[in-house]
């Protein structure tokens, strides 16, 4: 989600010549049409706040909604009933934008050429989070090394403690320990 808010924020909201000041608020919004987890809601939304006092809200103009379709919608608007049934492939027929989506899906699902541009890029944007993940765990075996080092240990007591946390592949943790020597 922090990926989407960045890019969204880059690319729409904070033009050149602008502050921070003029953010504009952002909607990320994720449809999930897969099983959820057992506590999983249909819809919930999300803002940062306090790890202390969770009732303190941190008002940055950030908003993360998540809505699973494979939980059940009731209680929820007639829209967001529709959007549901769309998720899951089923009829709908509420209003213009319902009837145009589903025309869309019908459109692209029935194009081999539209449907493999989808696929390419769900790969490519799974390549990307997978890369992500990968760079996150090294940035953080570095700095675990780092902390190790900082409170007296040796850049090989430090390697060992990092390899015996099975963070990150030996090939990559000698290449963080060639960093330092």
């Amino acid at each position: 989600m922090r990926y989407y808010l960045s890019r969204l924020d880059l690319r729409y909201t904070l033009n050149k010549g602008k502050t921070y000041n003029d953010l504009k608020e952002s909607y990320i919004i994720f449809l999930c049409s897969f099983k959820p987890k057992v506590d999983d809601l249909f819809y919930s939304s999300y803002h940062n706040y306090c790890d202390q006092d969770r009732s303190k809200q941190l008002h940055d103009g950030a908003t993360k909604i998540i809505i699973n379709s494979q939980k059940s919608a009731a209680g929820q608007s007639e829209d967001l009933q529709a959007l549901a049934k769309l998720m899951n492939n089923e009829p709908v027929s509420l209003n213009k934008h319902f009837d145009y989506a589903q025309k869309r899906i019908k459109e692209i699902n029935e194009d081999p050429e539209m449907r493999e541009k989808i696929m390419l890029y769900e790969t490519r944007m799974l390549e990307r989070e997978q890369d992500a993940y990968k760079q996150g765990k090294i940035d953080t075996a570095k700095v675990i090394l780092e902390n190790q080092m900082d409170n007296g240990s040796t850049l090989e007591q430090a390697t060992e403690f990092v390899r015996n946390l099975k963070i990150i592949s030996d090939n990559d943790l000698s290449k963080i320990v060639d960093l330092y020597k």
